[in-house]
């Protein structure tokens, strides 16, 4: 090998690695939780020690207050968590918390004097899911994107819950426009990796199609949370509009899973103004989700699957 070439080949690895080391647009796929801590009379309480456990893995990362009080854990995996707060001469607290992809959820402690050994648990309250940054976030999480009305369980459906959506009747190819941007504005994510297709400007995958179905659908029973930001961070770059974030489920400590059959048919439909009859119209979608532990408390997988058999035609007089 000349020396020319050997040059060549090291200027090439060491671009390659420079390229590979620039942090990438729309990598997001985490979520940070901050707050402060006081006592009773609303004093900082400094070194006190904030961990935060997510439920259903048993991850575990940890913060320690500054001189103000304030903490933040970041590079959380979404999820539903337990956070914990110790300090010399207070009581332990407790609290549940949610955290999302992409936001911040804020949650303060006040703590009461006594010994460390005694605990004390906010409940009663619903999971903090509190953003502290300016995004104009709407966000579905759990039940709600299971349970609210869909028709076809379409994933883009749920944007009609979204202030500042306007999309065309009927669905279809390009007929989403967010707080009067164009429809080829928004920028689509999959647990924070970009879903855009270049070209046309929708989702690569999950394109919304009509009749209530999808052109690659993301099964519902697949998400965990539905997140649109209409003023999102410079971290997902690509585009100037919203970001349609779709936060995927995740295995965990215990074996979970479910099996569906969705049907819709005619039976119910109404009747088009200018048809003498009703259109006949069958939408079957089956499949199955699951996951299970590969190692607890460390590693996790997870699958889903899901399948369509559709038919639209007009009756023949």
């Amino acid at each position: 090998m000349t020396d020319r070439l050997l040059r060549g080949v090291v200027f090439v690895l060491l671009l390659i690695g420079f390229i590979a080391s620039i942090p990438s647009f729309a990598q997001k796929i985490t979520g940070d939780v901050s707050g402060t801590v006081t006592d009773a009379s609303g004093a900082a309480v400094s070194g006190a020690i904030v961990r935060a456990q997510n439920t259903g893995t048993g991850e575990n990362q940890t913060a320690t207050t500054n001189e103000t009080g304030f903490f933040r854990i970041v590079n959380l995996n979404p999820g539903q968590y337990r956070l914990s707060v110790e300090a010399s001469g207070f009581k332990t607290m407790e609290r549940q918390a949610s955290v999302d992809i992409a936001l911040t959820t804020q949650a303060n402690f006040s703590l009461q004097v006594g010994s460390r050994t005694e605990t004390v648990e906010v409940q009663g309250v619903a999971p903090l899911v509190e953003s502290t940054e300016d995004r104009l976030s709407t966000l579905f999480v759990g039940r709600e994107v299971a349970d609210l009305p869909n028709n076809g369980g379409d994933f883009n459906n749920l944007l009609d819950g979204v202030p500042g959506v306007q999309r065309s009747p009927g669905g279809g190819f390009q007929s989403l426009n967010i707080n009067g941007q164009r429809a080829t504005s928004n920028n689509f994510a999959v647990d924070g990796i970009p879903n855009n297709d270049r070209y046309y400007g929708e989702s690569s995958l999950g394109q919304a199609a009509i009749s209530g179905t999808a052109a690659a659908l993301i099964p519902l029973d697949g998400i965990s949370e539905f997140n649109v930001q209409s003023n999102p961070g410079v971290e997902f770059g690509v585009k100037g509009g919203s970001v349609i974030n779709i936060g995927l489920k995740s295995g965990t400590n215990q074996l979970h899973g479910n099996l569906f059959w969705n049907r819709h048919t005619d039976a119910f439909d109404a009747r088009n103004w200018f048809a003498s009859s009703v259109t006949p119209f069958r939408l079957n979608q089956f499949g199955a989700s699951g996951g299970f532990p590969i190692k607890k408390d460390k590693a996790f997988c997870t699958c889903r699957t899901r399948d369509s058999i559709s038919k639209m035609s007009s009756r023949r007089p």
